[in-house]
Formats: structure tokens, C-alpha cells, sequence
């Protein structure tokens, strides 16, 4: 029995969304941010976007038939960076134990990251938290995009919901408090952030089933909205860039000064995503049952 959802969701979630995680994971890198401000300057941070989307359309094209390598790599990046042992993962559930102590990694550093507002100690609990911000964030990008922008997304999120089981629809509308899912309703909510909100009380009733449906509808307007960059890493990169904005530290960086500094920021970066990565993994442990084949392929190529 495996007992990770992380285990699950890295074998069962869809080849576009790891791919889009590798890339987000590999190209936050302090050097490239640096360039990216010295270049771009007020633009860098939809650069480090652009760069992001079209690394992970590279990365599916050449592993979209191999989606097993592509989580493999995945998961390598998460146990380095949390310095987990994995010489003597040569087991199932040796490598179902090592994921669930990345879960409860994630958990902690969602503590911290949030400064106590974050209180829960499951990946329930952190996946519900996880949501909640991507959806303040959709909120918070939704309000700058101009009329027919917002109508798009608005039409977007109603294909989603259109897919979803009436008793869910019935309880979504019973959230939001109003008489139908119609596209001005769906538009108030996500201005006022009650979409988010009636997805969190969703789930509470229909469980896991009403996560994935909450994840496709921000999946769906991502691209249009520009949501590639979690708020938890805009919010560390741009503290950095703020940083880098001093000329000395720009002059020091480059000459080789700062090497301490720049391994750090890196560390932190990633550790501001790693909360939001393993919750989003952990979603597509919903979507089926996972065969004993791929998992032995994952074990295989853990120390590879």
C-alpha cells in the first residue's frame, strides 16, 4: 500500500505539469535572475516566465513519451535540495517512507514561509492552504487585466466548471451564494476571492474529487493570466532583485564576492516552492490507482 500522495501524484500527474515544474525548478537559478534584472530590468520577472514556458515545451517534447524520467528527475531535485539519503532506496516502500518525509519537509517550511499563518500538520492540510493562495493570487492578477482579458478567463473557468458533477456544482453555488454558476457570478467571485474560498468549503464536503477540479480551473487561465511563478517565489525573487538593485552589490556579485550569498538565495528560492510543488504532485494522486511497474521504475532510477 503506498501511503504517499507526493508517490502517487509524481507517476499519475500529467506529462505538461511536470515539465512546467522541472523548468520552474531549473531556471530559477541566482546567476540567470541577475542577468534577467541587469537586461530586462521592470520586465524581468514576465522574462523569467517566458523562459520558463518555453523550457517546459522543450522538455515535453523530448520526454512527453518517457513521463516516468521526467518524474524521476523531478523527485531527484526535491531529495538534494531537502539533503535526503537515497543510496539505500531500493524499495517501494523504502521510496514511499523517503516522499513522505518530503511531505512533511513541505509542511514545515509552509510554517515558516507563512510565519505562522499556515498552523496545519498534514498534506491535506497544506494542499487546502496551497489552493486558497493560488486562487488569492489569481485575485490579485485577475483586477490588473483589462476588460476582454478578464471575460476570456471568466470563459475559460465555466468550460472547467461545466465538467464538473452537479452535486458539486450545487454545493460550489451554494458557496458562492448565488442562484447559478453564470459568468458574472464566477467574475465577482474571483474579484472578491470568494472563488477560492467556495473551493476550500468544496473540498471540505467532496473531498480530493474537488481539488482536481479547483486545480484545472487555475490550469485553464494560467497561460492568460501569467500565473507560471507561484506568489511564494515572485515574493523571494523580487526581494532579491531588490537586493541587486544596489550597484555595489551587482559589482561584488560579479566579481565573485558574493558566492556565499548567491548559494543561499538559491536555497531559499527553492525552498519557497517547495510547499507549492509537492502540494500540486500530490493532487494528481486522484486521478488513479498507480501500477507496481512504474513505481519499480521510479526506485530504479532514484540513484541513477
Amino acid at each position: 500500500m503506498i501511503n504517499s500522495l507526493l508517490l502517487k501524484g509524481l507517476v499519475n500527474q500529467e506529462v505538461k505539469t511536470t515539465t512546467t515544474q522541472i523548468a520552474l525548478w531549473e531556471g530559477i537559478g541566482i546567476w540567470s535572475i541577475a542577468y534577467k534584472k541587469l537586461r530586462y530590468k521592470k520586465r524581468a520577472i514576465e522574462k523569467i516566465n517566458t523562459d520558463i514556458e518555453q523550457k517546459s515545451k522543450i522538455l515535453n517534447k523530448v520526454y512527453g513519451n518517457e513521463p516516468l524520467k521526467l518524474s524521476a528527475r523531478l523527485q531527484k531535485h526535491l531529495f538534494s535540495q531537502l539533503k535526503l539519503e537515497t543510496e539505500d532506496i531500493s524499495t517501494i516502500r523504502e521510496l514511499d517512507e523517503l516522499c513522505i518525509s518530503v511531505e512533511n519537509e513541505a509542511i514545515q517550511l509552509e510554517r515558516e514561509l507563512s510565519k505562522g499563518e499556515f498552523k496545519g500538520d498534514s498534506i491535506d492540510g497544506l494542499i487546502k492552504y496551497t489552493i486558497q493562495k493560488m486562487f488569492n493570487d489569481l485575485s490579485k492578477n485577475f483586477t490588473k487585466k483589462g476588460s476582454e482579458e478578464q471575460d476570456n478567463i471568466v470563459k475559460e473557468i465555466m468550460e472547467v466548471l461545466r465538467e464538473m458533477p452537479d452535486d458539486h456544482k450545487e454545493k460550489l453555488q451554494h458557496e458562492l451564494k448565488v442562484e447559478e454558476l453564470s459568468e458574472k457570478a464566477i467574475k465577482k467571485a474571483i474579484t472578491t476571492g470568494g472563488l477560492g474560498i467556495a473551493f476550500a468549503a468544496l473540498v471540505e464536503i467532496a473531498g480530493f474529487s474537488a481539488y482536481m477540479f479547483a486545480t484545472k480551473t487555475l490550469a485553464a487561465i494560467t497561460g492568460i493570466i501569467g500565473l507560471t511563478l507561484p506568489f511564494s517565489i515572485y515574493a523571494t525573487i523580487t526581494s532579491f532583485m531588490a537586493f541587486l538593485a544596489n550597484p555595489i552589490v551587482l559589482i561584488m556579485l560579479f566579481t565573485g564576492f558574493l558566492r556565499f550569498i548567491t548559494k543561499t538565495s538559491k536555497r531559499k528560492i527553492r525552498n519557497a516552492y517547495i510547499p507549492t510543488l509537492v502540494s500540486q504532485i500530490a493532487i494528481s494522486s486522484t486521478i488513479g490507482e498507480v501500477r507496481i511497474d512504474d513505481l519499480n521504475k521510479l526506485v530504479k532510477n532514484i540513484n541513477i
